[in-house]
């Protein structure tokens, strides 16, 4: 329910999770001049989506305890969330030493397919590489369903598989706008990237 923005002298980081995903943008090309950080709550966040327009101004005015964002002829005033943020940078590995390229489309085609075969109460799809290939298997040992798909990849390691939600998966791969993805992890008890 809380929006981080992470300032740094030369950037900005926006990090916001659900406790299940986490999601990062830094912008590099944000001179700020001093560090700090400031919580939003999801609901100001909302209210600035449907507000603003793409090239607008906004000035944030901030301490403790409360915060305004002020644009054009709009003024938001709002408390500042009491929960101190996790550490975003902690949860997503450093070094990250499988990676592989995916055709984005293939696997939310694949996601979408597979994931009606998963288990209901956790959305749980497998994704194993191997051979230059992506596995995607989903199962349900209530109903005794299942299914799996493989199509081409990019990836020239040992044999690897993670389990994950195929309704995150499609979520995030949903909202790119790109040809190709690199999935990243380093083990597969660890977050994938």
């Amino acid at each position: 329910n809380v929006i981080y923005f992470d300032i740094k002298e030369d950037n900005l980081t926006i990090a916001v999770t659900d406790g299940r995903k986490l999601v990062k943008k830094v912008y590099d090309n944000i001179k700020l001049g001093f560090n700090g950080g400031m919580p939003m709550p999801k609901t100001v966040a909302i209210i600035l989506k449907n507000a603003l327009k793409h090239d607008t101004d906004v000035t944030f005015t901030y301490n403790k305890e409360r915060a305004k964002i002020e644009f054009e002829d709009t003024e938001i005033l709002f408390r500042m969330p009491e929960t101190k943020y996790p550490n975003y940078n902690c949860v997503i590995p450093a070094e990250r030493p499988i990676q592989a390229s995916l055709d984005r489309l293939s696997i939310i085609g694949a996601l979408k397919r597979v994931g009606v075969f998963s288990n209901k109460s956790n959305d749980m799809v497998q994704l194993e590489l191997k051979d230059k290939q992506v596995f995607l298997s989903g199962r349900d040992n209530d109903y005794n369903t299942s299914a799996e798909e493989h199509f081409a990849c990019d990836y020239e390691g040992e044999p690897f598989s993670i389990g994950f939600s195929h309704q995150f998966g499609f979520e995030m791969l949903n909202n790119m706008d790109c040809e190709h993805v690199r999935v990243e992890l380093s083990q597969s008890n660890k977050p994938l990237v």
